[in-house]
């Protein structure tokens, strides 16, 4: 048997995890070479799983077929259990595996077939009993005992069901112990010993406790395909409580908007005889049955749903809910106030990305190109641009390799934070309001909140900027202006995601074109930046701008923004494709976002080369030190541009300005938009939430625009620096969901890319303290109370950072 070269550790475990949960896995290479030898061992937690596997032979690994066969120790192990058997002998046989589940504290006596209907999901449940909860209980609950076939089914619903909600509270599942097993094992065989039941008896002759279902009967002329295709949604409404007299219209919309991301819809009902239940029927029988497990057991409304799959034999023309609604288009609009009862707004519509390619398509990378674009804009904003313009001025070409390593970090934890939505179809804020408690998730939300405004003061003082240089507008009118300006982008969305999109991609090509002519026009020295790119060095007189560089480029907000972009992508999430479709999802969206960051890189690095040369000419000894006592800002730039270039540098400057003003502030909006919705479950329109960012920093903008006109450039150096400050708290999160197997389940982090992320999250915290530390010493010199303040200040914020990465992930 031959390996692919290629072959890595984890491919071997992502391709057997279709046989079962992997325990380890082993490629033999040769002594003292990487070259495979073409043998692989894999061990995994169950036996079944290791049957399972075997079905895999033939099958292509890399492009390379290979064969699957039991190891040289399995071998073993079977031969000497036949001898045993022959002989008569009595054999060490392991101890039984532990196929049973114990549900605690259900605040509900909900009947036995609900439950086996709940963990059905996972593997064949051969027994399930409902009983009081023993011991001393504040309130009555009870306990479900659920007995699979297998263990690796058991432990699949441990996994997976733990912590889900139902009724209100969320499930404590485990693995039972192993005096519980004996005792439901007892019980089961007494039941069989007096024919009460059977081990596979599921307690048919219990009452369910949810809601009675119609009776639903398949005609003689409906195909039995049907049965397959249909979902029955029940308590999605109640009548009596509707008192609008579109209220059947909205519902169509809700349902269909829910349902869309499942798969395609061809009709939604509602059941003439019974107005609570829904109808929904897809294309095919697998999005069906996915969205029957996805939808069973969710709040939609305010109201608990139950989800069956059934025929449509209850249901007529005159009782749709979608008469004028093409259901099969998926940009098909929809947006309405049971939507927002669990998911967040999205940017527009889903887009389809069609199905799974066996090999790299340019077509499908462009179906995927845009949440990566619309993400780099936050590396191209006002903040970025005078981080640029001041690292060129101080120290020269010396810091592009700590512009190309921030790029490069940005990319790492914006991967992150996509495939946290991708795989998992919620965002990180979302994510963050599920795992941390109240008196955690505020302080974060205020923190983040805080960047995001912080940012938009930015953008606004750049926007306003661009049009004093444009049209002679003052200040504080531009900041007025750049506000108006911000809803026109916002309308845009009304479009469609892709319209956004183009017009973020439109808005960096015109970056691209501004700020690449003036490099060309400059004629920099290509030695002297290929040094800078490949030599790390930070000149001591540029410590503040090099730590501004990393609060600058990766901002905290658009870690937020990524993962909930990438949901405006519809991925096929069936059973049979889900794994496939992810992984795809996964690759094409990091080879996006590289090619976005890529351009974002290349904008930074121009601005930087650009100002490096005009105070490089000359004396440069003496440009460096009067740039070190009075570092240029965006309107001395311009005038910087013009003696250099002519009118044609300031023009360009101004125009590149205006669109990254403008471009960044629709991001930040959107990002405050998931950000506020998610974690905090306040929701919002995307135009109030706008009114309340732009409101909430407009007081401190003005106040900036007209008193510190002078200063504008100091104070956004160190907004930049509250940008590196406030990175932390949304960095852990995120690398904590990412490499969590709960969450991610085999997309997890390997433990190389999770110990590079630790060790950039150590980096940047490290620097935020050494920034810290000379304002504390500062703050000393005007008295104790002062330092011991400043002190306080600094171990709240080591607090909480140390609280964020001792939180535990469930």
């Amino acid at each position: 048997m031959q390996l692919s070269s290629r072959l890595r550790r984890s491919d071997l475990v992502e391709f057997f995890s279709q046989a079962g949960r992997v325990r380890d896995a082993h490629i033999v290479s040769e002594k003292g070479s990487r070259r495979s030898r073409g043998v692989a061992y894999v061990e995994f937690y169950a036996v079944e799983s290791a049957v399972q596997a075997r079905t895999l032979s033939g099958q292509r690994l890399l492009d390379v077929p290979i064969i699957v066969q039991p190891s040289e120790a399995e071998k073993n192990r079977k031969s000497t259990m036949r001898q045993y058997n022959a002989s008569g002998a009595p054999v060490n046989a392991p101890a039984e595996e532990n196929c049973l589940v114990v549900v605690r504290e259900l605040l509900v006596d909900i009947a036995p077939v609900d439950i086996q209907r709940l963990f059905d999901l996972f593997g064949t449940v051969e027994h399930c009993r409902v009983a009081p909860a023993e011991g001393d209980v504040k309130e009555p609950e009870w306990t479900a005992y659920v007995r699979f076939s297998t263990h690796a089914a058991a432990r699949r619903a441990v996994e997976k069901l733990s912590g889900l909600a139902l009724f209100g509270t969320k499930l404590r599942v485990r693995m039972a112990r192993k005096s519980e097993q004996e005792r439901e094992l007892r019980r089961i065989s007494e039941k069989a010993a007096i024919g009460v039941g059977s081990p596979m008896d599921i307690t048919p002759k219990a009452e369910s406790t949810a809601e009675p279902k119609p009776e639903l009967t398949v005609e003689s002329n409906v195909d039995p395909a049907q049965t397959c295709t249909v979902l029955l949604l029940k308590n999605m409404v109640n009548p009596e409580e509707e008192t609008e007299d579109n209220w059947r219209d909205e519902l169509g919309q809700d349902v269909k908007g829910e349902c869309d991301k499942f798969g395609a819809i061809s009709r939604v009902f509602v059941d003439h005889n019974n107005p609570c239940d829904i109808y929904v029927e897809f294309a095919d029988a697998s999005s069906a049955t996915y969205a029957q497990q996805s939808m069973n057991g969710r709040w939609f409304g305010g109201r608990q749903i139950t989800a069956f799959s059934a025929t449509m034999s209850q249901h007529s023309e005159d009782s749709s809910l979608l008469k004028n609604v093409d259901c099969g288009t998926p940009e098909q609009s929809y947006n309405s106030t049971l939507e927002r009862e669990f998911e967040v707004h999205d940017i527009g519509n889903l887009v389809e990305v069609g199905d799974l390619e066996p090999a790299f398509s340019f077509r499908k990378l462009l179906r995927f190109a845009g949440p990566g674009f619309a993400m780099s804009i936050a590396y191209l904003d006002p903040g970025n641009i005078c981080s640029d313009l001041h690292c060129g001025a101080v120290a020269g070409y010396k810091l592009i390799w700590l512009l190309f390593l921030t790029h490069a970090l940005g990319l790492y934890v914006q991967t992150l934070s996509a495939r946290i939505g991708i795989v998992t179809g919620r965002n990180l804020a979302q994510h963050c309001h599920e795992q941390y408690a109240r008196s955690i998730r505020i302080p974060l939300w205020l923190v983040c909140e805080l960047a995001i405004i912080g940012s938009d003061i930015q953008e606004s003082i750049g926007t306003a900027i661009a049009l004093y240089l444009l049209f002679g507008v003052q200040i504080w009118a531009g900041i007025l202006v750049a506000a108006l300006l911000s809803y026109v982008i916002l309308g845009i969305q009304r479009f469609g995601a892709r319209k956004v999109e183009a017009l973020f991609i439109a808005m960096i090509a015109i970056m691209c074109a501004c700020f690449g002519v003036e490099v060309f026009m400059s004629s920099p020295d290509v030695r002297e930046i290929t040094k800078g790119l490949l030599i790390p060095r930070i000149p001591a007189s540029a410590t503040v701008q090099a730590v501004g560089i990393v609060g600058a480029v990766i901002m905290p907000h658009n870690l937020f923004l990524h993962s909930a972009l990438v949901g405006t992508r519809r991925i096929k999430r069936a059973a049979d494709v889900r794994h496939a479709s992810i992984r795809e999802a996964n690759f094409y969206t990091t080879l996006e976002s590289g090619v976005a960051l890529l351009f974002s890189f290349a904008i930074n690095a121009t601005i930087m080369i650009v100002f490096a040369d005009i105070y490089s000419r000359g004396n440069s000894a003496k440009s460096v030190h009067m740039a070190e006592q009075h570092l240029p800002g965006l309107v001395e730039a311009a005038d910087l541009l013009r003696g250099a270039f002519g009118d044609l540098g300031p023009l360009l400057w101004a125009i590149g300005l205006l669109s990254s003003g403008q471009s960044s502030t629709a991001t930040g909006t959107m990002a405050g938009q998931y950000l506020m919705e998610g974690m905090m479950r306040l929701r919002a329109s995307p135009w109030l939430r706008l009114f309340i960012s732009r409101s909430t920093s407009l007081v401190p903008t003005m106040l900036v625009g007209v008193l510190f006109t002078s200063r504008l450039d100091q104070f956004d150096e160190w907004l930049n620096v509250l940008q590196s400050l406030a990175l932390p708290f949304a960095l852990i999160p995120t690398l904590k969901l990412a490499q969590s197997s709960h969450v991610m389940s085999e997309f997890a982090v390997g433990p190389r890319w999770r110990a590079f992320g630790w060790l950039a999250a150590a980096v940047i915290i490290a620097l935020n303290v050494y920034l810290l530390l000379p304002l504390i010493v500062d703050l000393a010199s005007y008295g104790v109370a002062a330092a011991c303040m400043a002190l306080a200040l600094l171990g709240m914020y080591l607090l909480f950072v140390y609280i964020l990465v001792a939180s535990k992930v469930e």
